[in-house]
């Protein structure tokens, strides 16, 4: 069976990865944590099967990042474990969940995480259970073949749910102090239960998301739910993605935050001084456009593009922009930004009529642009500084802007093809 590269399935404890690839043909990957689909997204995967993932000991995968991933038309399906509460989650925003946990979270049956949480071993030793989840017991508990009196079902259920969950396992709940003082029957028909009858159903449902995943790479009939996000100048988030996203790979692709520890060791201080400096002139002009209402024409955008394709030094396109850590969406969102800043500046502040600007004052017009947008937001210099300075040197995160550094410095290595040269020691 070829494996389908466009399939990313992030698996650990619910299957065995032996068993999920008879199924799916798919590059698998551990349990999904914090970051991880902002890591792949560059690498042009097209479907996302999050089924297992990490919960207490790790930060968990955000709900941002899937939504991202389903705005830029990656199909995003979750089961079984963390995935069958993400895809309950967001179902209304495009993900698809598959199997009986998904549909116990959706309909509020479940509604804690501990519920499939369970503690496991490492990757060498194929994240084997260690413990068994609560979903695992109820459904066990509750099928049609148990012959435990109602009753002690929930009993036993209770103090399950009242333990850690590294802490549930069948030969604990078998010798725990609720089952001491059932009658000898009963403990027997729960001693046969859990010999003969168990329940994996973390097992059943992720079989179903990759029979499912697999079904629809046979007949190359993927649709996508639609779902529209747009990519909005949030900080955290805009940051937080940066940081995550993966250059040049999907296992063991480097991350935003890899690169920028290159950067800060091959470009000297000064450098990059003067560039962030630069990159806060670029925002403040991008501010007063949001502020103003003003976007570059379609025409000009079109021919931005062109000639910034022309400048790089490598044939522009997926290759270059999984390189550079871009999807498609990403980088028309980046390149859009910075048409607007560049066609605003073209035109001067007289185009625009800002007040108090002639032309014979428009040397430097970003200084026009910034106080401009200075004295719309009413804020003013202490001290009698000149405006522009002070509110350059201040930054636009100290006036509540969406901004941060870090990632402005990364999209700027990323637009101009500098991330990679960086990252591959050409930089």
């Amino acid at each position: 069976m070829k494996k389908n590269r466009s399939v990313a399935v992030f698996l650990g404890p619910s299957m065995q990865q032996e068993h999920a690839q008879q199924i799916l043909q798919a590059e698998y990957l551990p349990p999904a944590q914090q970051g991880d689909i902002y890591r792949i997204l560059p690498s042009g995967i097209q479907t996302v099967v999050l089924i297992d993932g990490m919960f207490h000991s790790t930060p968990s995968i955000w709900h941002r990042e899937i939504v991202d991933a389903m705005s830029e038309g990656v199909q995003v399906i979750g089961a079984s474990s963390i995935g069958a509460l993400r895809a309950a989650e967001l179902d209304g925003l495009g993900m698809r969940g598959i199997g009986k946990v998904y549909e116990w979270y959706r309909d509020g049956f479940l509604d804690g995480d501990d519920e499939v949480a369970l503690l496991h071993a490492s990757e060498e030793l194929d994240f084997r259970a260690l413990s068994d989840p609560l979903v695992n017991i109820r459904f066990t508990l509750g099928a049609a073949d148990c012959a435990l009196p109602e009753v002690r079902v929930q009993e036993l259920l209770a103090y399950a749910k009242a333990l850690f969950y590294g802490d549930r396992s069948w030969p604990g709940l078998l010798d725990s102090p609720v089952v001491a003082k059932w009658s000898d029957e009963e403990r027997n028909i729960l001693d046969t239960v859990i010999s003969h009858r168990l329940v994996d159903q973390k097992q059943m449902d992720a079989t179903n998301a990759l029979k499912y995943v697999a079904q629809q790479s046979r007949h190359e009939a993927v649709s996508v739910p639609g779902c529209y996000v747009p990519l909005v100048n949030i900080p955290a988030r805009r940051q937080s993605r940066f940081m995550a996203n993966g250059f040049n790979g999907l296992r063991d692709a480097a991350t935003g935050a890899e690169l920028l520890k290159k950067v800060y060791r091959v470009i000297d201080k000064q450098s990059l001084e003067s560039m962030i400096m630069l990159l806060r002139q670029r925002q403040y002009v991008g501010e007063w456009a949001v502020q103003n209402g003003q976007a570059c024409p379609s025409d000009y955008l079109e021919d931005f593009n062109h000639k910034w394709n022309e400048k790089l030094s490598e044939q522009h396109g997926a290759e270059w922009m999984q390189k550079n850590g871009l999807t498609l969406s990403l980088y028309e969102t980046l390149i859009a930004e910075r048409a607007s800043v560049e066609w605003i500046l073209e035109n001067g502040p007289c185009f625009f009529g800002i007040p108090r600007v002639t032309p014979a004052d428009e040397a430097d017009s970003t200084v026009h642009f910034i106080e401009d947008w200075a004295r719309q937001k009413g804020i003013t210099s202490p001290d009698a500084h000149p405006l522009s300075s002070w509110v350059l040197e201040m930054g636009p995160a100290y006036f509540g802007v969406g901004w941060s550094a870090p990632a402005a410095l990364l999209t700027e290595l990323q637009l101009t093809g500098r991330a990679c040269e960086i990252l591959e020691g050409r930089g």
